[in-house]
């Protein structure tokens, strides 16, 4: 049953080997990962899409931008990407 799945599963979260914990965590990042590379899941989420080829736009520190600091507004960059 779905209550014994999930049961199952707990135990090995709050598990005293730490094999058991990374197990878990592994399968819940690999669950997120799945669910939200959906594009049906997008919309659910807000998230307007890839930014494709524009990715040095994005502020992130990768790129040497930080977005607190130069006042840039990643839903309106992403929203105006989208449209091209």
């Amino acid at each position: 049953s779905f209550s014994d799945q999930q049961n199952y599963i707990l135990k090995w979260k709050n598990s005293r080997f730490s094999i058991f914990r990374q197990g878990y965590s592994t399968l819940k990042a690999i669950s997120g990962w799945a669910y939200y590379s959906r594009q049906a899941a997008w919309n659910e989420i807000g998230f307007l899409g890839r930014p494709w080829g524009q990715e040095d736009q994005i502020p992130t520190l990768l790129y040497g931008k930080r977005p607190w600091d130069e006042g840039i507004n990643i839903l309106k960059l992403m929203e105006e990407t989208r449209d091209e």
